[in-house]
Parts: C-alpha cells; structure tokens; sequence
C-alpha cells in the first residue's frame, strides 16, 4: 500500500487480523482492493469501499470507514466466495466481476499482479 500511496497503509495489520478472524488469506482483500480501486485511491466520496463491493448499476454499498469496510467485506467474502468452494482466482472472477470473467479476465490478471506484488515483497 505504501508504494502506491494508499490511504490503506494504516490498515494492513486491521487486514491480517480480519483475514485470520475469518481463515482468508491475508493477501487477498489487499490485492482486490488495488484492482478495484488502487488501493481506496479512486472510491466514491465518503464511501470507504476500496474493493468495489456491492458497487454495480442498482446502486453503491458504501461503509463508514475503512475498518468497517474491510471486516464486513472480509466476512462477506468468508459466507459467500470461502465457504461456498469459489477458492481459485477464476472461480472467484466468476462471481466477483462476470463480465471481466465473460470478455477477457481482466479483472483476475489484475488481482493476480497485485497478489504477485505482494507475495515477491513479502519474501524479501
């Protein structure tokens, strides 16, 4: 998060401590959270929403803070991506972004950068 100036980078132990919480691995919220909005960089005013979560044509799912943000996505992600078997990246982009998934899997590519990213500095 720092070397994209995010406003996360305050958060990453709330990430590892909500990723534990519910047996996510810690990377992947991060990585999604860059995909969708760099980072929370580019997020609806007020929204604290970096992962594009509930954010589609009916309308935008907007928290109260990043704190909150990141534990209800975490548990979201736990009840109905984890627990349902949607585990490998294209099973998630399925469900996650269809249309990324229909045209192009843009979307995982992009997820699977940041995860890259984060697993090379993480083994430094």
């Amino acid at each position: 998060f720092s070397n994209y100036h995010s406003p996360l980078a305050p958060y990453a132990d709330v990430f590892v401590e909500v990723a534990d919480k519910y047996s996510l691995p810690w990377q992947l919220l991060p990585a999604i959270s860059m995909q969708e909005s760099t980072g929370g960089k580019n997020v609806p005013e007020d929204c604290f929403n970096p992962f594009g979560w509930g954010i589609h044509a009916r309308g935008t799912l907007c928290f109260e803070n990043w704190q909150q943000g990141i534990e209800q996505v975490a548990k979201g992600f736990k009840e109905k991506y984890i627990d349902n078997g949607l585990v490998t990246m294209e099973q998630i982009m399925k469900k996650y972004n269809p249309t990324s998934y229909n045209r192009d899997g843009s979307w995982g590519n992009g997820v699977q950068f940041f995860l890259n990213q984060i697993y090379s500095f993480n083994s430094l």
